[in-house]
């Protein structure tokens, strides 16, 4: 049956998770994989996991292993969530994808860990703060820009870029500059 949450009961979850994933040593930059159906879970997981700036690998339930394990390994995931029931393909190719460093199954028992290597989304769910301050990747964005303004000014200066660009790149900037 459809399940229904509250934006405060979503929120909690974002942030219980998120601060457990935060505790794995999950941040900013790291790819995450989503072996989820469309679910609440899906939508706490990406939430969570933008959250603390990393970022979301969505797969179809429906891939293969040998598919799965080379979006693993080509994204260079440090984690794979999964459901239960689509579980089989990561534990084929588990031998495969030396790169995860945590795989977490959603769909089992919320009061203990999962065991065989899996941690279960669960209890990291219900074991993590409602308290997540969100990644400060806004700093690191403003400091691309900038550096990217420089690269326009020089290929404006010398002819090879418009100078349209370098209207947009200020704008970027600017942008950037108001949400530090």
């Amino acid at each position: 049956g459809e399940r229904a949450i509250t934006y405060a009961q979503l929120n909690e979850s974002v942030n219980r998770l998120g601060s457990e994933l935060r505790g794995l040593g999950i941040g900013t930059g790291d790819r995450v994989v989503l072996r989820l159906a469309n679910s609440i879970e899906f939508a706490v997981c990406a939430l969570a996991l933008h959250r603390l700036g990393a970022v979301v690998v969505p797969t179809n339930v429906l891939l293969r292993e040998p598919i799965l394990t080379h979006i693993v390994n080509c994204t260079a995931a440090k984690a794979i969530i999964v459901h239960q029931e689509f579980l089989d393909a990561v534990e084929r190719g588990r031998a495969a994808q030396p790169v995860l460093q945590w795989r977490i199954v959603a769909g089992g028992d919320a009061l203990r860990p999962a065991g065989d290597g899996y941690l279960s989304y669960e209890h990291l769910l219900n074991s993590g703060s409602a308290r997540l301050d969100s990644a400060m990747v806004a700093r690191d964005a403003l400091a691309n820009q900038e550096r990217h303004q420089t690269q326009i000014e020089g290929f404006v200066q010398v002819g090879t870029r418009p100078s349209i660009d370098l209207a947009q790149v200020r704008t970027d900037v600017a942008t950037a500059r108001l949400q530090t």
